[in-house]
């Protein structure tokens, strides 16, 4: 069986349902694209980046290798030219609950696709868009969490496991993720599919996880393909603000080349996992307007909120987090509120 991330277009039914990723694509989102479109009938898995950047997904390459699948997802160019022309399409966002892209649009194509948006379902804090649809938020650590349903063939079943273990750094308490509801799902799936297959789902996850925190995979990108892997933007008040999670120490990262950074602001976040410690650190590189980040600068000398953070000793360019559960759904609100102010 041919990779489920190939870059050939699938055939695409009449009055498709799109189930669109989050613009990082990260593994969570992916599963949660195949799983819900493996329930929904004429719907079709939209990958939310370019098929370029599938070399950027080792987590997800690893987990489709591990247990393919036989659906095709569409890469968000094919998508764009999908929607450009045709008028019978509906859209259910997943792993995101505003729709947005880092691939270049046309606003009338954006606010066609946005009055197509017909359910969201999701893991992150608000951002009331989208009031016409039909919303299931709940702040679980996987989106695959409430993706979730027994009637679900067993492969995806798998990926789903596989991927809250990896969200919830397998179930840990001290992750700052993990909820009875994530922990409900893997009894779940553990108990329809027998007790012998509890080893594989960790044994696997654990590969997955791997792939991604692979110091190999990390070292041989570019500066500009580490920043794409895992990158959201935040836009509030006229402010426009990237933020890129990277899983390498920022030491290593910042050694590549400048890139013209295309934003206000960029934020580079590293979480790295030592044993049972986890270290974030953040970075902030100058974009376009340097006020911006200035502002950020000051905010976190000044402790970040609820980040608690401090200038690195020996390095006064990056920030160390004392909170080590502040990730990116942390930091986001937080950052907001300083423009808001």
């Amino acid at each position: 069986m041919s990779s489920p991330l190939q870059c050939t277009v699938p055939p695409i039914p009449p009055n498709p349902t799109f189930i669109l990723s989050n613009p990082s694509g990260d593994l969570d989102s992916t599963i949660s694209s195949y799983s819900l479109s493996s329930l929904i009938p004429n719907s079709v898995p939209v990958l939310n980046y370019r098929s370029t950047d599938v070399k950027l997904k080792p987590d997800s390459l690893k987990a489709l290798e591990l247990h393919p699948i036989d659906k095709h997802p569409l890469y968000v160019d094919d998508f764009f030219r999908y929607c450009e022309v045709e008028s019978e399409f509906n859209i259910i966002l997943v792993d995101h609950n505003s729709l947005s892209f880092t691939s270049p649009h046309s606003p009338s194509l954006y606010s066609k696709m946005s009055s197509r948006v017909i359910k969201i379902i999701d893991h992150h804090s608000p951002s009331n868009s989208h009031s016409h649809a039909d919303i299931y938020l709940e702040g679980v650590a996987s989106c695959c969490t409430l993706i979730y349903r027994k009637d679900m063939e067993n492969v995806y079943k798998i990926l789903v496991a596989i991927t809250i273990l990896v969200d919830s750094n397998f179930l840990s308490p001290t992750s700052g993720k993990t909820t009875e509801k994530d922990i409900s799902v893997i009894t779940s799936i553990i108990e329809d599919l027998g007790p012998q297959y509890q080893e594989i789902i960790y044994r696997h996850a654990k590969e997955v996880n791997d792939a991604k925190f692979s110091t190999e995979f990390w070292k041989g990108l570019t500066k500009k393909e580490a920043s794409r892997i895992d990158y959201k933007e935040m836009k509030v008040e006229g402010v426009v603000v990237g933020v890129a999670s990277v899983l390498v120490e920022l030491e290593s990262y910042k050694g590549g080349e400048e890139e013209e950074v295309e934003v206000d602001c960029l934020i580079i976040g590293s979480c790295v996992i030592n044993g049972e410690e986890v270290v974030r650190e953040l970075e902030v590189v100058e974009g376009k307007n340097k006020e911006v980040s200035e502002k950020v600068r000051e905010w976190l000398d000044s402790g970040g909120g609820l980040l608690q953070t401090r200038r690195k000793e020996g390095d006064d360019l990056i920030w160390r987090q004392e909170n080590a559960k502040g990730s990116r759904k942390v930091l986001m609100p937080e950052l907001e509120k300083i423009f808001k102010d």
